[in-house]
């Protein structure tokens, strides 16, 4: 679920909140294998950041929101982002 506060977007998973920033992706939040893991893209000023299990990840210039996306098991995570002038994929962060 994302919740708007005071111009801060964030999302709550099983009661606690998540950081807060100015856009979350509309692709909402993903969660991996029996749904013990979560993970969705949260925007401030220009720079966009992955987070993982309710830890933010680096700043990134630009995200590919539909890449992002766990393994059948929930182990594994991979999406696809800008950093600097280069297109990457993380994985497993």
């Amino acid at each position: 679920m994302q919740l708007k506060s005071a111009a801060k977007w964030f999302v709550v998973v099983d009661g606690s909140s998540g950081p807060e920033f100015d856009r979350i992706s509309t692709n909402g939040v993903t969660f991996g294998g029996d749904s013990g893991r979560f993970a969705y893209f949260g925007r401030t000023g220009e720079k966009w950041l992955a987070v993982i299990d309710g830890r933010p990840g680096p700043n990134l210039m630009c995200i590919a929101g539909s890449t992002l996306g766990f393994s059948s098991d929930g182990r594994r995570l991979a999406y696809a982002a800008q950093k600097r002038h280069a297109l990457v994929v993380v994985t497993d962060r």
